[in-house]
């Protein structure tokens, strides 16, 4: 079998798309790299539009955003939960987290947090939205 891929924009073998700092550029102005959508006017914005950076090109916006990564908050997955989506919680989607969070050669790693080839990413106490 054979796929092709169509995407629109240039290819992703650029130093903006490899390295963090990209982001102040690519997601913040339209460019061969970014749709740069906006909102339909919102009344929580006092009837303003909001800027929604998407990516152009192979990735997407994965080639655009930094190379940020979140977890999202524990309470929103928690909230899930008790609303009926059964496998939604923190504890039941954290495994899924800490594997994505790792690399082939620390694949099988158990600690949240390593050294070498994992994001650092930290656990928030559940308190830490009231700070």
């Amino acid at each position: 079998m054979t796929v092709a891929l169509l995407e629109p924009g240039p290819d992703d073998h650029h130093f903006m798309v490899w390295t963090p700092t990209g982001v102040a550029k690519l997601a913040v102005e339209a460019g061969p790299r970014n749709y740069e959508y906006r909102t339909v006017p919102q009344g929580a914005l006092n009837h303003r539009t909001s800027f929604q950076p998407r990516g152009k090109g192979l990735g997407g916006s994965s080639s655009i955003n930094g190379m940020v990564y979140i977890r999202g908050h524990r309470n929103d997955y928690d909230r899930w939960a008790r609303l009926g989506c059964a496998g939604w919680s923190y504890e039941d989607v954290l495994p899924y987290f800490r594997r994505a969070e790792s690399n082939e050669l620390r694949a099988r790693a158990r600690e949240p947090v390593s050294r070498r080839g994992r994001p650092a990413v930290r656990e928030r106490p559940a308190h830490a939205e009231s700070l």
